[in-house]
């Protein structure tokens, strides 16, 4: 039998294994060198990469099921424990570790304990050797990281030093000095070398290239000339493009926190802001910002393998503190807030692609809902005092909530009653309905309902001064106190969807909805007009769950929710929801041609359908230009909150609109044609050119997950591709060699795709 090298797994078992689990045509590049899946062969099984929050290290100190060591109050204290967390995690991982904020995380215990220069150099030279001593299988050292971030991230640099396992009121931006002590000690060394000057492999420290990067030592001194002399002599360091990564927008990916989720918790649907959801679910803290989420929460997401909405679950909660706002509504009237570097997702004609909010333009397509119905329940709710919630109640309690009113005793009347008769003080006496008097279907229809389902007796009363006007009375304490109890206010304007309706299934939702429009609703425009601004922002999104498309404009008064129809016009015209981008249908001769929307009835009539036309338009989306845009910068930070799924899918926020699943993001590989226009090389080198270049990826930056950043980000597979092997393959031909790149990088994403559902 042959064995593996690493006498691990027998080989032939080994790629048995590896070819029922991976796809075929990648096993076969892996094997012909076209590239590398680095987990083969024995991460099958485990854990690959892996970035762990050094802030946590010094919180927590080191926890082992043999020994326990209290958090570190000294610098050197700190990097041993550092150390030795790297050797635990090797155990369990084969890929890197990798600890991030090295540098900023030990410069406070410097400045405590007013080491010298001498004693902090030391205490690095001993995590360089320790580092680099052979200690895992195949006689090899752990694969480890350190990412460096002296001051050239604003927004890390906010977080608060930590000593003794406590948070100091001190930012760790105050210890700039002790900052460039540690990576000067760390740089002399890599240059330096062990005793014979050999280099030292590991820890390979990342270092960011940001704006701030301080190329000309004004701030660093000579750190900065001991930073390229060791990557000159040594090539000791991972350098991290903060112009194609724009480090701080790691940091500011998220949502306003008054922005509304629809969430599934313990098998209740709920409309909660996302400020709030933390309150709701139980989290622990990862780092700086994350949370985990440990109970399972689920929320409306889109597919984008089927363009289907379905629940998904969050995974971890994203939070910090900004004051870039970005205000941005669609031509449906729907508006979101989120942070100048929120990715969008935007439609175009390579599918969906990702966008920075900063970077949003009118006319850019956003994906909204138009009918989630198979996230919808499937069963009625049953409730005390009221019974089985079907079409008939669902329908009255939507009229109630558009012109009902509560009979009721004062407070002070009230207290003779006990405490269990009360709705916050309050003793409930019965409903009463305000209704036209002409509408006498309507009012039978009331009169027939109480009297049917509850055997109550309906009262009407006239009044004088108002000769239209009848009021229904439906004397009942059981019924008031049950809708009292139930969520439905008081008062006309704290009036909200009751959660009963969130968890009815789609007939009793519209059921509630048309109980709404006959009570509040202008019948000939097919218009709600309500004085209420967050139950009208409710209805938007309820309406669009069901199929019932709407638009909604927002007024000082009132807010207008309009039901997209074409009824009473002569010439039919599709609403914006069936509506159809130009360049997912076909051109046909005799077509008016523009780059706009088509109707679905013109698309029809010319017969231009291509298949991403039909798989949008029988799709549970629509995808609606952006009318406005504003971008301010608030007087003070407030906080701002975005969360992770556990499936790569985007997520449903706000009114119905659709963003990114935080950090879960893909780069858009097609930009880098672009550079082809500076035509960059050895005979034509002007500064111009380069500014071009920088200001193209200033401009055209993408957020997405970076290794170790931020905390607790890490890597669940790697494929290196062997561009020499590729271009020899190409033979010097441009067409070939893209071709057979884009083939690999298929199979690559395949790959890191089946890595990717076997641990999400």
């Amino acid at each position: 039998m042959i064995v593996s090298k690493e006498k691990m797994l027998p080989e032939d078992r080994g790629l048995e294994i590896i070819r029922a689990e991976l796809p075929k045509e990648a096993v076969s590049d892996h094997f012909r060198g076209d590239l590398h899946i680095h987990k083969l062969p024995d991460s099958l099984f485990i854990p690959y990469c892996i970035g762990w929050s050094f802030k946590k290290i010094l919180k927590k100190g080191l926890i082992t099921p043999t020994i326990v060591s209290k958090p570190a109050k000294h610098v050197d204290t700190a990097i041993a424990h550092l150390t030795n967390f790297f050797f635990f995690g090797s155990q369990e991982y084969t890929g890197a570790q990798a600890a991030s904020g090295f540098d900023v995380f030990l410069a406070p215990f410097i400045r405590e304990d007013k080491v010298p220069y001498i004693k902090v150099k030391q205490a690095i030279q001993h995590m360089l050797f320790n580092l680099n001593y052979p200690a895992r299988a195949g006689f090899q050292s752990p694969f480890t990281n350190i990412t460096l971030v002296l001051d050239t991230s604003k927004q890390y640099l906010k977080e608060h030093a930590v000593i003794g396992g406590k948070e100091l009121p001190n930012t760790l931006e105050e210890y700039l000095d002790e900052i460039l002590v540690v990576n000067k000690a760390l740089f002399e060394l890599l240059i330096e070398g062990d005793a014979k000057g050999q280099p030292f492999t590991f820890p390979i420290p990342t270092i960011m290239i940001t704006k701030n990067f301080d190329w000309n030592g004004r701030r660093w001194g000579e750190v900065t000339d001991l930073i390229f002399e060791a990557l000159a002599k040594r090539g000791s360091a991972y350098l991290l493009n903060g112009y194609s990564t724009n480090v701080e927008a790691l940091y500011s990916m998220c949502l306003h926190p008054e922005e509304q989720l629809l969430v599934k918790f313990k098998d209740k649907i709920e409309l909660i802001s996302i400020g709030k959801l933390m309150e709701k679910c139980s989290t622990r803290k990862l780092g700086e910002h994350w949370y985990e989420v440990v109970e399972e929460v689920y929320v409306p997401a889109l597919n984008v393998q089927n363009y289907k909405i379905e629940w998904v679950r969050i995974k971890r909660i994203f939070k910090i503190k900004n004051n870039r706002l970005v205000t941005i509504r669609t031509k449906d009237g729907r508006e979101f807030r989120v942070t100048i570097n929120h990715p969008l997702v935007v439609y175009t004609p390579n599918g969906f692609q990702i966008k920075l909010a900063g970077n949003a333009k009118i006319g850019d397509l956003i994906p909204v809902v138009k009918s989630a119905l198979n996230i919808l329940s499937k069963n009625m709710v049953e409730i005390s005092g009221l019974g089985k919630v079907d079409e008939e109640l669902a329908y009255i309690v939507g009229l109630f909530i558009a012109e009902g009113n509560y009979l009721k005793l004062p407070k002070d009347k009230s207290r003779k009653y006990s405490a269990d008769k009360l709705v916050n003080g309050i003793y409930y006496l019965g409903i009463q309905f305000t209704l036209n008097r002409k509408e006498r279907k309507l009012i039978s229809k009331v009169r027939g309902f109480f009297k049917t389902r509850y055997n109550k007796d309906v009262i009407i009363r006239e009044d004088p001064r108002h000769p239209n006007t009848v009021y229904l009375y439906v004397y009942s304490h059981k019924i008031a106190t049950a809708l009292a109890k139930n969520g439905i206010a008081d008062k006309s304007h704290e009036r909200r969807v009751p959660w009963f309706i969130w968890n009815s299934p789609p007939h009793i939702i519209e059921a509630f909805i048309k109980g709404i429009m006959d009570g509040d609703g202008y019948k000939r425009r097919m218009e709600l007009h309500i004085n209420n601004h967050i139950l009208a922002k409710e209805l938007a999104l309820l309406t669009q769950l069901v199929g019932k498309t709407t638009t909604i404009r927002f007024r000082q008064e009132s807010q207008v929710l309009r039901f997209t129809h074409a009824k009473g016009l002569k010439l039919k015209r599709d609403d914006i929801f069936n509506r159809l981008p130009f360049f997912v249908i076909k051109r046909k001769y005799g077509m008016c041609y523009h780059k706009g929307l088509y109707g679905v009835s013109v698309i029809e009539k010319f017969r231009v359908w291509s298949e991403e036309a039909k798989r949008l338009f029988l799709s549970d989306i629509a995808v609606l230009p952006i009318e406005y845009v504003k971008i301010e910068t608030l007087p003070e930070e407030i906080e701002f909150i975005d969360i992770e799924l556990e499936k790569d899918h985007l997520f449903v926020h706000s009114l119905g609109t659709i963003t990114h699943n935080c950090c879960r993001l893909t780069i858009d590989v097609s930009k880098l044609n672009n550079f082809n226009n500076f035509k960059l090389n050895s005979s034509s080198l002007r500064l111009k050119e380069f500014e071009d270049v920088e200001d193209y990826l200033a401009k055209n930056r993408q957020a997405f997950g970076i290794w170790a950043l931020p905390d607790a980000t890490g890597s669940i597979g790697v494929v290196t591709l062997n561009m020499p092997r590729i271009a020899a393959l190409s033979r010097g031909e441009w067409d070939v060699f893209e071709e057979i790149l884009y083939a690999k990088m298929e199979h690559a994403r395949k790959v890191l795709l089946t890595w990717r559902r076997r641990y999400a």
